[in-house]
């Protein structure tokens, strides 16, 4: 039991360090749970549900083109068309086909209209092709989330203002409390964590360096993280393990999505993001969606760490993690800098893991902040030579 609690400690740590830097058909189904946003606030569904249908998330017209301030709709039962007046433009939707009508020209949606308990639901595409707006459904994290498209445009033109700063090298204090339920043995346990450290970024080397102690069920493990943006290199419990550069992934799949770096803000997911803005500053928040490539590959490496770990060598180690939404993040950038001045993120993660046959569950809610943060810092942006040379690489 020792060694699976260590074994879990040792992998939560290596796996936080990594993540902070960066159908067939069937008949319609009532949905419950599911959250709505305009323009990152909170709307009440009031009694309305989703429908699952084909694969789909189908969300009810009639409440939100009520609620996006809609001019008027009219059912045509006989038709079994549903006709809307928005700004001066009619557009004309038939019930079981995936084709609108708007202003008297075909837009293709993503699937069928449908009646459902007597109520039109539709694709979120519809929305987008009915009024000026951003719509989606992030099933995963049961979000339906809705923008003004003009609002998207400012958010877009305030970031991308921000990061074509060149910025100066910055260092930033971390500091992570967790609550966590650890399942061993039959046993149940309440686990705090509190993790501190800090990390130094030097943009213009592309370089990152960061330093952090885990404290946890009366243990404690420093673990070092260096990333040149060719490899990335974590020290802990005596060994040195390499990888490919987090910041080449997430550079990688921000030029696919966005001209942002790090972040899964495709327009559709700036959807359900918040903006408060003062003279000198603008606040973002809301979720920030892992990119599952960044991950995947990663967690399954780490099944076979058994038998890299001191002590450790002989054990048969296996490990499943889940995020369970998406990381909950605000940022707050200066105007006329682009500097970043605060940051922090909320996660929801669950970890099984076996070591030679003995299993533990874990489900971790925690917080992380960067409560201060410098820029200017001068720092050595070469990796030490020692750490290179006694690198044990994972191959992906």
């Amino acid at each position: 039991m020792k060694a699976l609690k260590r074994s879990m400690v040792f992998c939560l740590a290596l796996i936080l360090s990594v993540a902070f830097t960066m159908t067939v058909a069937a008949a319609p189904q009532a949905a419950t749970g599911f959250d709505l946003k305009i323009d990152g606030e909170a709307v009440a569904f009031d009694g309305q549900t989703v429908v699952f249908a084909d694969g789909r998330v189908l969300l009810p017209l009639r409440f939100l083109f009520d609620s996006l301030g809609g001019d008027t709709i009219e059912w045509i039962a006989e038709e079994r068309v549903v006709v809307l007046m928005n700004n001066e433009t009619e557009t004309r939707l038939t019930i079981d086909t995936d084709v609108a009508l708007v202003a008297g020209e075909e837009v293709q949606l993503d699937s069928a209209a449908i009646l459902f308990n007597d109520r039109t639901f539709v694709p979120a595409s519809f929305l987008n092709a009915l009024m000026d707006v951003t719509a989606h459904v992030d099933a995963d994290s049961q979000a339906v989330l809705v923008a003004d498209n003009a609002r998207l445009d400012h958010i877009i033109e305030l970031m991308a203002a921000a990061e074509s700063v060149d910025h100066p090298p910055m260092s930033a204090d971390m500091i992570t409390y967790a609550q966590m339920t650890m399942v061993a043995d039959g046993i149940t346990e309440e686990v705090a964590m509190r993790m501190t450290g800090t990390m130094k970024l030097d943009p213009a080397n592309r370089f990152q360096h960061m330093s952090m102690i885990t404290e946890i069920m009366g243990m404690e493990m420093a673990s070092e993280m260096y990333d040149d943006g060719e490899f990335l290199y974590i020290l802990m419990e005596g060994m040195v393990l390499r990888m490919p550069s987090m910041l080449d992934l997430a550079e990688g799949f921000a030029a696919q999505h966005s001209p942002i770096a790090g972040f899964d803000i495709a327009r559709q997911y700036y959807a359900g993001l918040r903006l408060t803005e003062t003279a000198d500053t603008f606040t973002i928040s809301g979720n920030m969606i892992i990119p599952e490539y960044l991950f995947t590959d990663f967690f399954d490496s780490l099944g076979g760490l058994g038998d890299m770990i001191p002590d450790l060598d002989d054990l048969d180690m296996d490990m499943e993690i889940r995020f369970n939404a998406p990381i909950n993040f605000t940022m707050t950038i200066d105007r006329a800098t682009g500097f970043l001045t605060y940051m922090s993120m909320d996660f929801d993660m669950e970890m099984d893991i076996t070591v030679d046959g003995d299993s533990a569950f874990m489900h971790m809610v925690f917080t992380t902040n960067m409560p201060r943060i410098t820029y200017g810092v001068e720092f050595d942006t070469v990796v030490p030579a020692d750490i290179v040379a006694a690198a044990i690489s994972l191959d992906f």
